[in-house]
């Protein structure tokens, strides 16, 4: 299956629905879903949770995190786990 790297903007497109790219992200999604595999890195999700904790809090942060984990555990999306300037796939 193809791959496609997922940056901060994109996730948080996809979180904030005040986000003015909200809806084009979603749509983008659902056209990808079936056909690529998404991957991201530890830092993507750690500067995406910091953004996102300022601007829709932290119940919506947590909310949006463990539907994060889901697809992590579902191997939908890949996290790229930088550690000491090595990659390595979780």
């Amino acid at each position: 299956m193809k791959q496609i790297f997922v940056d901060t903007i994109g996730w948080d497109a996809l979180a904030d629905k005040a986000d003015k790219d909200y809806p084009r992200a979603l749509q983008f999604r659902n056209e990808i879903a079936s056909q690529y595999k998404l991957v991201t890195s530890n830092y993507i999700l750690d500067e995406l949770y910091t953004l996102l904790l300022m601007n829709i809090g932290f119940q919506s942060t947590i909310k949006y995190k463990e539907k994060l984990d889901i697809l992590i555990a579902e191997h939908v999306l890949d996290v790229i786990w930088i550690d000491q300037g090595l990659a390595k796939r979780s």
